[in-house]
């Protein structure tokens, strides 16, 4: 297998990565494998990897690698038919086509963010605190399941993040501290790969 490195797959490419595309379109044509390795978290890779011409097969991103979500089949998930909330209990009040509010009882305890370049879904759902400060996020992979959750301090800045596998279990926790001023990613913990606990700082 050839491998090319590559920070991410974006939206909007570079020459780098649309380089990096063609190359794997070049061994793939001649038989030789090839993939791309990308190292950065992006829940819309499928999508992006689609827009240059690529199949998921082609990239081996390292948090799907780590959160063992490697081949899931994409899946559409309309924020009116989520399962995330409970509509028995709380009202969608769609605001405009990039967001809707969670209400509960008439006040309103968090925001569907929809998926970019989707009508009505699910990219991200976040929760507000009585004071009407974001809490946590959960963030959704574009293939159609929650893939991580992003906490916030009561300042707003991030706190630790957990990515989890296609079932909802733990897979990966990054810790954040404050380094001369810095808020940084100061640990990374492998949950249970190989079935044992890393840290990784």
């Amino acid at each position: 297998m050839n491998y090319f490195v590559n920070e991410n797959i974006f939206s909007m490419n570079s020459g780098t990565e649309f380089s990096a595309a063609q190359r794997v379109m070049l061994f793939k044509k001649n038989k030789v494998p090839a993939q791309i390795v990308t190292r950065n978290y992006n829940p819309l890779m499928i999508d992006d990897v689609h827009r240059i011409g690529l199949e998921q097969k082609d990239v081996l991103n390292m948090y799907d690698y780590f959160q063992e979500i490697l081949d899931v089949a994409p899946k559409d998930v309309n924020v009116r038919y989520t399962e995330a909330i409970d509509k028995y209990q709380y009202h969608i009040d769609g605001v405009d086509p990039n967001e809707s509010k969670i209400v509960y009882h008439g006040k309103t305890i968090g925001k569907v963010n929809i998926a970019p370049g989707t009508v009505g879904l699910v990219g991200s759902i976040e929760y507000y605190n009585d004071m009407n400060t974001v809490v946590a996020k959960d963030i959704w992979d574009r293939r159609g399941f929650k893939s991580s959750t992003q906490y916030f301090h009561p300042d707003g800045a991030f706190g630790p993040q957990v990515f989890y596998d296609r079932d909802g279990k733990p897979k990966i926790e990054i810790t954040r501290m404050n380094v001369n001023g810095e808020l940084r990613n100061t640990m990374y913990k492998l949950l249970d790969y190989q079935g044992r606990a890393w840290r990784l700082d």
